[in-house]
């Protein structure tokens, strides 16, 4: 018998979507990385883009520190930047969850975490949160309570973790271009500079 994929609410297949700290952010480097708006600006954590926290008590680290598949969700942001999100793998290994940032903590039994942060690449999903959001000049926001009211499609787990596969294998190719492509791009810049040093030599 054929398992029919379902549509399930988002808040029914997490256990929770929370705000971060408000906590005070410094530029100065210490032992709590924490997570703003630009952290997930290119839809993956940038650890280039984080501030840091002097203090933090072990109360706060508990309750805002990222666990693995953790989604980070852009939910007040320019309308062409709002709905993005970013996948916590356990890197760092410490990582605060930030203000202007939605965690959406996914329930492992209902729905893979990967599967679940795919999703919310979906054009569907996107289009859905851009039409919830309440719009403003030059900012768009989206409440949690809508956000948790977005319909997920849902498959069985086995096929959840199949698609999860496939877009892995996906990415590591288009990871694989980039690099190739950055390569080309020095190589490019190195032969252009050789050229003509050797024509203003000669």
């Amino acid at each position: 018998m054929k398992i029919e994929w379902k549509k399930i609410p988002l808040n029914q297949l997490v256990l929770g979507i929370t705000n971060g700290m408000t906590r005070t952010q410094i530029d100065t480097e210490t032992m709590y990385p924490v997570t703003r708006i630009e952290t997930i600006s290119d839809e993956t954590i940038d650890m280039s883009r984080v501030k840091y926290l002097q203090t933090i008590s072990i109360k706060d680290i508990k309750k805002y520190r990222l666990e693995n598949g953790d989604i980070l969700f852009s939910h007040i942001n320019s309308i062409s930047h709002i709905g993005k999100t970013a996948l916590y793998q356990n890197k760092p290994k410490m990582l605060i969850h930030g203000m202007n940032l939605l965690k959406i903590r996914p329930d492992p039994k209902k729905i893979n975490p990967k599967y679940l942060f795919f999703y919310t690449k979906y054009e569907v999903f996107k289009d859905r949160v851009i039409s919830l959001a309440k719009k403003a000049v030059n900012q768009a926001s989206i409440t949690q309570r809508d956000l948790g009211s977005i319909l997920i499609l849902v498959p069985p787990m086995d096929e959840q973790i199949k698609i999860v596969k496939k877009m892995d294998e996906i990415n590591y190719l288009i990871e694989l271009e980039v690099k190739y492509f950055e390569k080309l791009k020095l190589l490019e810049k190195g032969m252009l500079q050789k050229l003509l040093s050797e024509k203003l030599d000669a």
